[in-house]
């Protein structure tokens, strides 16, 4: 059965996939995880499922965690947080065949409650301690990354933390939006920081309809071009056309007698020319010859 965006469930990456290798200050899986886990929601499912079709195992799931890891490693952080080319580096390097995420860098929270409503599964930046030791968001007080996604029901959103453990049974909880938000403004002086992947956007088949749609758009452009270039040439014809009936109205209504003065002209003088040659050598004579 084909999983639709709004039955299907995330499933699990968590960082704490990452603990068996060295760390580095400041420790960034929560980006790689909420990273993987929109890539998870756009396609419902698919890139969490092997060629045979089952769901991937603790051990293929902490492999997706390691190469986007390796690419942080590669590249100095100065804050903690995946920023632009943080983020997309690690999208290519996990799942180098998807669209790139949109960035919504913005102070207004209805921009996110709009990405939200509109079916974007939102990578959000937190700061975590201002909660103190707990809060209903993640288990840390680090700076985060968190993924929320679905229509704010009762205040509260859906919530994958990455800091969770790892578990085949979790697939996100229920947290108060208001207190994402604060600690999303708390990150940037109140520049929210997101990311944007389309719920069910990236699955093969809706990959395969926009690429469709584009080449169809394509061809309709070359066609309207082409159409474009008929008709111009159509015209051109039509005035040729009518520049020749112009022509031959003002011309004479019969043109034989002078075609056929022409041609006696034509005759007489090539004749005349004739004669004059052969007098002209029967003057020179044989010595001449």
């Amino acid at each position: 059965m084909t999983a639709t965006a709004g039955r299907y469930r995330p499933n699990d990456y968590s960082e704490r996939l990452l603990a068996v290798l060295p760390s580095q200050p400041p420790y960034l899986g929560c980006g790689i995880s909420t990273i993987l886990h929109g890539i998870d929601m756009s396609t419902l499912g698919e890139f969490s499922t092997t060629p045979a079709g089952r769901l991937k195992n603790k051990r293929q799931r902490t492999a997706d965690m390691v190469r986007g890891w390796r690419t942080f490693k590669r590249v100095p952080d100065s804050n903690g947080i995946p920023d632009t080319d943080d983020y997309e580096r690690i999208h290519r390097a996990v799942a180098p065949s998807l669209p790139l995420p949109d960035k919504l860098w913005t102070r207004n929270r209805s921009d996110v409650i709009d990405q939200l409503k509109a079916g974007m599964a939102v990578s959000i930046a937190v700061r975590l301690r201002i909660f103190g030791a707990t809060n209903p968001i993640d288990f840390t007080t680090a700076d985060h990354q968190v993924l929320i996604w679905g229509t704010p029901v009762d205040g509260e959103v859906n919530v994958m933390g990455p800091m969770r453990p790892y578990s085949t049974t979790y697939h996100g909880h229920r947290a108060p939006l208001h207190l994402v938000f604060r600690a999303a403004e708390a990150i940037n002086g109140g520049l929210i920081l997101t990311w944007l992947t389309p719920i069910g956007g990236w699955t093969q088949a809706s990959l395969g309809a926009d690429k469709l749609a584009d080449r169809i758009a394509t061809l309709r452009s070359d066609r309207n071009a082409a159409e474009r270039i008929a008709d111009n040439r159509q015209a051109r014809l039509v005035a040729l056309r009518a520049e020749l009936a112009v022509i031959k109205e003002t011309q004479p209504s019969d043109c034989d007698p002078l075609i056929d003065n022409a041609h006696a002209a034509a005759h007489e003088s090539a004749h005349v020319q004739s004669i004059e040659w052969h007098e002209e050598q029967r003057m020179r004579g044989p010595a001449d010859v």
